[in-house]
């Protein structure tokens, strides 16, 4: 076994672990409450395998849509809720400080509620309005580097020998696959008994007809109306084995799961990036309009003409491009349009895509760029406040998490994407979410089929059906 493995043996983790902290600072009185983070490199292991194998009911896992970041965790060494910081801006507030007086790259993981102020209801009480953690073990994949790290905030009057001592008792709890990745070529999974529409076809019609006839009275251009379907399992479902099955079938995606405990959390595999910053320049993009993929090339190739040659979907994306370049256009003092219009294929539908880059003005912070951008128009409507308010009213359930912006917050530095195409797992049951633009050229059995398309790339897999790569 080489120095650089060792992610299945303990006690060698352990030692090198050992060895990072006894070549940090000695811990002192002003260390309080201070995060420390101890990392080696470790040889490549699969972060799924590795995570579905922890014990901890609390777990993280996020990739990026290019796959050169993933991170998996189990355990928490900090966690920010709104119970602990009443508002988001003075906990994001507080992360920033946590991070920069850790002595290595803190990353918190988490996600913020799409209507903060109709977050909860009776179905979303462990996730709030925002909740972010720093994994207590976590693995990384960057630039083809692995590492394991342990994060551990500093008590009081703690030495480096009290936090050696502690190290080993986390250390015990951890669970080892035994080398190589478990095959997850098809992984065992619950049978649906039941499913229920919230609302069903015949109530969406209804609502979404009402709605396209209101818009002009409401002066409101566009509004994004969800349904979710409730899935009832044969027993418990697993979530992480779930969101592995489910990445096989995505492509261009987040991928994503924040697990409160052994059967609640919340999963995703999302198309749409909200944005991305490293230091003073952001990323971001306007996704709107769908037509579904097909299974055959010549089948893309005839739903991707129909969506450019479609005039409804070009305004629906039209309404999200103006969004969000305004948006950005006031946290930044330069705005480049990087591509205004290209059509991104999925692997189960495609969607016109615009691409922004930013500098930001000085002194714009994580909740200055959160509270600009979120909701866009891709997720909320247009104008926002008015579609915003008639979702409150036409929407039978709190999305919760569902369209909120997950990601993560690391030294200078965060990248959020907006949470669709996900799903919150609790014991056996699976509520999947997916919305439909609505402008006044919608109509209502054909934005329920696009929802239905949406919300194959869960059911697909779920019923043991695979999509054409």
């Amino acid at each position: 076994m080489s120095e650089q493995s060792g992610l299945c043996c303990r006690d060698v983790l352990t030692g090198r672990l050992i060895g990072r902290l006894r070549d940090s600072p000695a811990a002192s009185n002003g260390d309080a409450g201070r995060l420390r983070r101890l990392e080696v490199e470790i040889d490549d292991v699969s972060l799924l395998d590795w995570l579905a194998a922890q014990d901890s009911g609390v777990k993280m896992y996020w990739a990026d849509r290019a796959d050169s970041f993933a991170a998996a965790g189990a355990g928490a060494a900090d966690i920010v809720t709104d119970d602990s910081h009443g508002c988001l801006a003075g906990a994001l507030a507080s992360i920033d400080g946590s991070i920069a007086a850790a002595n290595a790259s803190v990353r918190y993981y988490g996600g913020i509620a799409f209507d903060p102020d109709n977050a909860c209801g009776e179905y979303w009480p462990r996730y709030g309005r925002f909740c972010f953690l720093v994994p207590q073990f976590e693995l990384r994949r960057q630039d083809g580097k692995t590492t394991f790290a342990c994060n551990i905030r500093c008590e009081s009057g703690e030495t480096l020998e009290s936090i050696e001592e502690r190290l080993s008792g986390l250390t015990a709890k951890l669970t080892f696959p035994d080398g190589r990745a478990q095959s997850s070529d098809e992984p065992a999974r619950p049978a649906i008994s039941s499913r229920l529409d919230v609302p069903d076809k015949t109530a969406w019609c209804e609502m979404v007809s009402k709605v396209i006839e209101s818009l002009p009275e409401r002066r409101i251009d566009k509004i994004v109306l969800a349904r979710k379907s409730i899935l009832e399992m044969s027993n418990a479902v697993d979530p992480i084995s779930l969101l592995a099955a489910i990445r096989k079938n995505s492509v261009n995606t987040y991928d994503f799961c924040f697990q409160s405990n052994d059967n609640d959390a919340f999963i995703g595999c999302s198309p749409e990036c909200l944005y991305s910053r490293d230091a003073g320049d952001i990323y971001s993009e306007a996704i709107a309009g769908t037509v579904p993929t097909g299974d055959t090339d010549a089948e893309r190739q005839y739903h991707r003409g129909k969506l450019a040659a479609s005039a409804k979907e070009r305004q629906e994306h039209d309404y999200v491009f103006d969004s969000v370049r305004s948006d950005l256009g006031g946290i930044c003092r330069r705005v480049d349009v990087i591509e205004a219009r290209d059509i991104l294929s999925l692997s189960y539908v495609q969607h016109f895509r615009s691409r922004f880059a930013g500098v930001l003005k000085d002194g714009v912070g994580t909740a200055d760029i959160i509270e600009a951008l979120h909701p866009t128009a891709a997720v909320n409507g247009s104008p926002s406040q008015a579609a915003l308010e008639q979702i409150r009213t036409q929407e039978l359930f709190a999305r919760g998490w569902y369209a909120g912006p997950v990601g993560w917050i690391g030294p200078d530095a965060s990248e959020f994407a907006v949470g669709i195409r996900s799903g919150r797992i609790l014991n056996n049951e699976i509520s999947l979410f997916a919305g439909a633009g609505i402008v006044r050229a919608s109509e209502a059995e054909l934005e329920w089929n696009e929802t239905e398309h949406k919300l194959s790339l869960f059911l697909d897999v779920i019923n043991h059906h695979k999509h054409e790569s």
